[in-house]
Parts: structure tokens; C-alpha cells; sequence
């Protein structure tokens, strides 16, 4: 049995239509290629072609790199595209960033934030940590909150590094009491 498709006006095998029951032949109105090409955002491309989605040309299948995540077995930029958006930006000579850093920067305090970012991921702090929140009974000291629990030091790390490890400068605070203790404290040193 033969139908004519509604898209490219030729006629085909009924197997190269999508069945519908909405339909009344039971088949759709487009042949499954025609359906596909349309629903297609990328053209196809012609044997050994590949359509590149940066620079939007059809170009042979050597100009792209291989990939096995890729469906067709290639990436979907060519190297050319692909060199061109993995190369560093150079800025010209006298190029100042809007952005402060260093001893400019707002939140700078004295250099030291790698020390102090080290402190809550070493082995000694994780021991202090689980005797202050058995110490607390493993709730908020503020609104007594069970669930999410944080060590809060009392007194910062960038005011004091020395108390970072003592047990008398760290209190068990739920993310919320946390926060509002921070704003606290900044609002005091500030």
C-alpha cells in the first residue's frame, strides 16, 4: 500500500509513515524522514559532512575531532571553532580589572584565608567538632533546633587564628542562628 506525503509530495510505502490513531487511516500525514528533518534544529549533512553548530557550515568529516560521547561519533564544533573559544583572552597592555583584589579587595583581612579555610576539613577540628556538638546534646544552643547543625566560633578565626582548635570559643548554632550570629559579629567588628 502507497501514500502520499503531505511534506515532499511523494509518494510512499505506507511502513514509512508514523502510525496515529487520531487519524483516521491510522497513519500520519508526513513520512518518519520528513517528520525528522523538521524536528530537526541541525540540517543533516551529506555523506563524510558534518554540520558544525558554532560557525554553522557543513564541512568535512577530518576537520572535527572524535568523541564517543558524541551520537555521531564526532564533537559538534570544529577544531577550528573549538581552538577558538578555548584560547585565553589576552588582555591588552594597561588592562585594569573592575573588580579590586589583593589588599584592595573588600572582604581582604590579612592574607591568611588559606589557613583558615583549611581548619573545618582537618581531622583534628572534625574530634573537636563532634565533642562540642556532644557537649550542646546535639542541638542549636539558641532555639534548641536537632536537625542541621553547624561550630560556630565565637570568636572568628580572622580576629583570633589561636582559637580555631578550643573548645570554649565554639558553640553548636542551626544554619539560621548561624547566619544571624555572623551578621552580628560583622556588625560588632565592623
Amino acid at each position: 500500500m502507497k501514500r502520499i506525503c503531505k511534506l515532499c509530495n511523494i509518494e510512499k510505502s505506507i511502513e514509512d509513515f508514523r502510525k496515529e490513531k487520531r487519524c483516521i487511516s491510522g497513519y500520519g500525514y508526513g513520512c518518519k524522514k520528513c517528520l525528522n528533518d523538521r524536528a530537526r534544529k541541525i540540517p543533516l549533512a551529506e555523506e563524510g559532512e558534518q554540520f558544525c553548530r558554532k560557525c554553522e557550515r557543513f564541512l568535512l568529516l577530518e576537520k572535527f575531532e572524535k568523541s564517543k560521547d558524541c551520537t555521531s561519533g564526532y564533537r559538534y564544533r570544529c577544531k577550528e571553532c573549538r581552538n577558538k573559544m578555548y584560547v585565553k583572552k589576552i588582555r591588552p597592555p594597561g588592562y585594569k580589572s573592575r573588580i579590586p583584589s589583593g589588599k584592595s579587595h573588600h572582604n581582604y583581612i590579612d592574607g591568611k584565608w588559606k589557613e583558615r579555610s583549611l581548619v573545618g576539613k582537618n581531622k583534628r577540628f572534625q574530634r573537636i567538632r563532634k565533642l562540642v556538638l556532644e557537649r550542646d546534646g546535639y542541638c542549636c544552643t539558641m532555639c534548641t533546633r536537632d536537625d542541621i547543625l553547624h561550630v560556630h566560633h565565637i570568636v572568628p578565626l580572622r580576629v583570633d587564628m589561636k582559637l580555631a582548635y578550643d573548645m570554649d570559643n565554639l558553640i553548636t548554632l542551626c544554619p539560621q542562628c548561624h547566619v544571624d550570629e555572623d551578621k552580628r559579629i560583622m556588625a560588632v567588628i565592623v
